[in-house]
């Protein structure tokens, strides 16, 4: 095993182990790494407080594409973590966010444009 994999997998982000093994080692969903690696990832703290901020989905308008801490973008986060609709907690919001899908295929959330950039109060 090469340095960098090495020092990905001794990384203290579980999600980082996980993608590790799954997108560099090519290990499957069966394994015992990788299914360990997933438990320790979805039983993250850091990992459950992101699920817990989408449960008020759609939350507030979106007022900047690069808040981090609205919801719009933090379920793409899981997303890459691996994480899925089925995952306990996020059901409720993907049913929400997917309640709001434009019939051309777009997901819609509400947003709050500036005035200076040529929004309304």
């Amino acid at each position: 095993m090469n340095d960098q994999i090495t020092w990905l997998l001794e990384s203290g982000e579980p999600w980082t182990r996980y993608r590790t093994l799954v997108d560099l080692l090519d290990r499957p969903d069966g394994d015992p790494d990788v299914q360990a690696a997933r438990a320790e990832m979805t039983a993250h703290p850091q990992v459950q407080g992101l699920i817990a901020a989408l449960q008020d989905w759609p939350g507030p308008p979106l007022k900047r594409h690069n808040d981090a801490a609205h919801p719009f973008n933090t379920l793409p986060v899981l997303a890459d973590f691996g994480l899925t609709a089925e995952e306990p907690g996020l059901a409720i919001p993907v049913e929400r966010l997917l309640a709001q899908q434009h019939p051309d295929g777009p997901l819609q959330v509400v947003v709050q444009i500036a005035e200076r950039c040529g929004g309304r109060r």
